[in-house]
């Protein structure tokens, strides 16, 4: 891989690499608007408590040493240690039953298919592109169809899609 992105140096990873994802930054963001409407607010004050103290020494060790990598893997760590602990301690108070719900049917199966999309067009890659126009375009592409997996394996995001869907074929055939 070296060269052939020559603006991001000797440590550009593969535009597939999985370590870009994060499914945590949809995820926090509902988790913490939830636990303030339920007027919970340590839980989160204590989880960027503890990744501050963890991660800022880790940034000082890993990014001398590995550069952007050692600064990629320390972002994930963060964003798995939000999804895989943080989660879990939040819906032992907030509803406990809808953890494995919410892991399999809302992450896990968006994450099967963008991952099978991504799996997919890696195997179709052009071997050599010929400029930053197709390299975008070609990105672009795999973007959008793994987005449209993700959304259609949502368990809570499928009927909304299909809805609004269904509103729009009556709407281009003139029906209201």
């Amino acid at each position: 891989m070296v060269g052939r992105y020559p603006a991001f140096g000797k440590y550009r990873t593969h535009p597939f690499d999985l370590r870009d994802w994060s499914v945590s930054e949809l995820s926090d963001a509902y988790a913490a608007q939830l636990q303030l409407a339920y007027g919970w607010v340590g839980l989160g004050i204590k989880t960027n408590i503890v990744a501050v103290v963890v991660l800022v020494p880790a940034i000082f060790w890993f990014v001398p040493r590995y550069g952007v990598i050692g600064a990629a893997w320390i972002w994930v760590i963060l964003n798995a240690g939000y999804v895989l602990i943080a989660i879990q301690l939040m819906h032992r108070r907030l509803y406990p039953n809808e953890k494995w719900r919410w892991y399999f049917a809302d992450v896990m199966l968006p994450l099967i298919g963008a991952a099978g999309i991504m799996l997919l067009a890696k195997q179709f890659q052009p071997v050599s592109y010929q400029d930053r126009w197709s390299d975008f375009f070609f990105l672009s592409i795999t973007a959008v169809l793994a987005l449209m997996a993700s959304a259609i394996l949502a368990d809570r995001v499928r009927p909304k899609l299909m809805s609004f869907l269904r509103q729009d074929s009556h709407i281009r055939e003139g029906r209201t």
